[in-house]
């Protein structure tokens, strides 16, 4: 069995450099195939960057046209369109404004009820707390 052992340690020894340099060779493909992926990806990064900024690009360019279109229409429109269109405005802000305030409302109801119910949480539990004191200590 020694022998084995030192035949193994022998030939280890004896190609110790070959080892090394193999183990080297296999970490630098390693960091390079590291390096080519980064690579490629960051290059699919920036092209991705580059198609988002050309849609936005194109997106803003829509909304120009689409509200100089807007704004020449509404030049078009007579008196009695504008004022039916000025009316749904109207309706439209009234609207609004009651749904602020019953929005409103209803979160300062929903606070009071749960100071309440916090408030009766903690009646109950000081009378528990004097029930018990009044078990260990008599009076209080």
């Amino acid at each position: 069995m020694s022998d084995v052992g030192s035949l193994f340690l022998e030939v280890f020894t004896s190609n110790f450099i070959y080892i090394l340099t193999l183990i080297a060779l296999l970490i630098m493909v390693i960091v390079v195939a590291r390096m080519i992926t980064r690579v490629k990806t960051a290059g699919a990064k920036v092209r991705l960057a580059e198609m988002t900024l050309d849609r936005d690009r194109l997106d803003l360019m829509s909304k120009r046209i689409l509200f100089n279109d807007l704004k020449n229409a509404a030049i078009i429109i007579t008196d009695e369109e504008r004022e039916k269109i000025e009316s749904v405005r109207q309706d439209n802000s009234i609207l609004s404004r009651r749904s602020i305030a019953l929005m409103n409302e209803i979160e300062e109801r929903m606070k009071r009820l749960e100071l309440s119910t916090d408030m009766a949480k903690m009646f109950k539990i000081m009378g528990e707390i004097k029930k018990k004191e009044t078990k260990l200590y008599g009076k209080t």
